[in-house]
């Protein structure tokens, strides 16, 4: 009965190869095995240096192209909407705000039985003054503002979903590499 141990092989390589064996030559030499030991990992190590740098250039690469349709697609857009925004809700707002001022802060002081009788009318009728004021023509800007924002966030989401599917598919790619 042998043992198992007794057949396993040595966990170290053998101290020369066996083609130098099988020609009778013994080494002492060990200088090819450690030529041999440490070229292979170190070039291992430097090639994987090489790929991950390469991977990360790659990586740079998609979000400078996600960065250049941002600007190319939605800034123009965004920079509509916030003229329109800038030019014609502005002034509004701060109208609202002047009535609000001129007829809310005073009344806010009075007691609470005095707010629900004076002036929860004159929020009413504040808003009303301040919705009378817009005109068709601003109400039609401000629908399409409405659109112009909501084609700006469906943008957004196409660039987001780009971005994401070249990440997908570097990620891929280094699995492949």
């Amino acid at each position: 009965f042998r043992s198992p141990m007794a057949t396993r092989r040595p966990l170290l390589p053998p101290r020369f190869p066996s083609s130098a064996r099988s020609r009778g030559v013994s080494s002492d030499h060990r200088s090819d095995n450690v030529v041999m030991t440490w070229t292979v990992p170190a070039v291992a190590l430097v090639t994987a240096v090489f790929a991950s740098k390469l991977a990360w250039d790659n990586r740079w690469n998609i979000f400078g192209k996600a960065r250049e349709a941002f600007d190319q697609k939605l800034m123009p857009s965004m920079e509509a909407a916030k003229a329109v925004l800038v030019q014609r809700l502005m002034p509004l707002m701060e109208a609202a705000n002047a009535a609000f001022a001129r007829h809310l802060i005073p009344m806010m002081q009075t007691s609470r039985a005095t707010f629900a009788q004076v002036v929860y009318p004159q929020v009413v009728e504040a808003a009303d003054v301040v919705w009378g004021a817009v005109t068709g023509r601003e109400r039609e800007q401000i629908v399409q503002l409405s659109a112009r924002l909501r084609e700006a966030q469906l943008q957004a989401r196409d660039a987001i979903v780009q971005v994401a599917t070249l990440t997908a598919e570097l990620q891929t790619e280094d699995g492949r590499a």
